[in-house]
């Protein structure tokens, strides 16, 4: 019913699926977002990894054409590193996001290089590795940088008052509008009640119906009392 169901009393029921999907994504985002703000801040790290999971932005073209300037990039923990992964790990609290194309497993080191980069990046430990590529969505970066900053953080909170305070209010209205339209609805029965109680009295042709057939009776009563008997003969 183009996204609504009517229950059997009449009432609208409008899809939840949808703003369930919409409260999760929300949350998701300020748990993200105060996960980074927190690990910026206080760890002073720019990757933070909430689950294993985590975030950066393609600052550069380093790595053209696989990715782009101001992508973004969910990575992955991972326990294990091979020569053609794309690692990220962090230098001066920034992001970097480049190939690894050497590994020294003696010394634990790696070295990675970007693919438009003419000569690679200094070894860094493996520990210093955050995690590899998982996949990449193209020039979302920019919005995950701004809600990482705190203006954003706090769009984000007032994005979700607004959200909260019109759920809320709907479902007021909502209530309202189904206490008016029971109050209508025991109106509209009484007055079908008081109707119904003596339907005779408010029927005219009833009512006359009734007057003639006393009047009948009454003729009848004086022709017999007259003697005008139609059986009678003088």
């Amino acid at each position: 019913m183009n996204g609504e169901e009517v229950n059997n009393t009449g009432k609208k029921q409008k899809p939840t699926v949808g703003k369930i999907l919409l409260i999760v994504l929300v949350l998701l985002i300020v748990y993200c977002c105060v996960f980074s703000l927190a690990a910026k801040f206080v760890k002073g790290e720019s990757i933070p990894m909430p689950l294993g999971f985590g975030a950066a932005t393609v600052l550069t073209g380093s790595m053209e054409p696989k990715l782009h300037e101001n992508d973004l990039v969910i990575i992955t923990k991972a326990a294990h590193y091979d020569v053609g992964d794309i690692a990220v790990y962090q230098t001066g609290g920034t992001p970097v996001i480049h190939r690894i194309i050497e590994i020294d497993e003696a010394s634990g080191t790696v070295v990675t290089q970007g693919d438009a980069n003419n000569a690679p990046d200094e070894p860094i430990t493996t520990s210093r590795l955050k995690g590899k590529l998982a996949f990449a969505v193209p020039f979302i970066g920019v919005v995950f940088r701004f809600i990482k900053t705190v203006p954003g953080m706090i769009m984000i909170l007032a994005l979700l008052f607004t959200l909260f305070y019109l759920s809320v209010r709907a479902k007021e209205q909502d209530a309202q509008e189904a206490e008016k339209a029971d109050e209508l609805k025991k109106e509209i029965e009484k007055l079908r009640t008081d109707l119904s109680i003596d339907n005779e009295e408010f029927d005219p042709r009833r009512e006359k119906a009734r007057e003639i057939e006393d009047k009948e009776k009454e003729i009848e009563r004086l022709r017999k009392q007259l003697g005008l008997d139609g059986n009678k003969t003088e």
